[in-house]
């Protein structure tokens, strides 16, 4: 079987992302063990070069909360996490899409995406554009895993 992730931007643009160790591990119990033990998924913006064995307080994020983008929580029922669709014959699970808002000056530009779950990196997506950006508008993603 091979699974493969992506983030996908409110205009189309495709993402690719890599899985850590442990998120893979994660996803896979999920699937096969209905295990749904971690109900906390969020996704947020990040300047981090993906890693296998990385943790979420090693995440170089700009400063969330009341400056910055904050964490967008994907909620685990059908209509927002995960959502089941096919495209293509074939499969995929995926996010709501989510909209990061800006609430104040960005500590740091983002360059990427990333997915956790608990207190688990799952995943960190490739370079969102070719440069690092600090954003002047809300940005809008949706996370897409596909099994094959």
């Amino acid at each position: 079987m091979k699974v493969r992730g992506e983030y996908i931007r409110a205009d189309g643009k495709v993402i690719p992302n890599q899985f850590t160790q442990a998120g893979m591990e994660l996803l896979l119990k999920a699937a096969f063990w209905r295990d749904q033990t971690v109900s906390d998924w969020l996704m947020g913006l990040c300047m981090q070069i993906p890693q296998d064995n990385i943790s979420v307080n090693d995440l170089n994020e700009p400063t969330i909360g009341l400056a910055g983008y904050g964490r967008q929580t994907l909620t685990w029922v059908q209509t927002d996490w995960p959502v089941i669709g096919s495209v293509a014959n074939e499969t995929f699970v995926e996010s709501a899409s989510k909209t990061f808002p800006l609430t104040g000056a960005l500590s740091g530009p983002v360059t990427r995406l990333f997915l956790i779950a608990g207190n688990t990196v799952v995943s960190i997506s490739s370079p969102i554009n070719d440069s690092p950006q600090i954003y002047s508008s809300p940005q809008t993603f949706k996370y897409r895993l596909y099994f094959r």
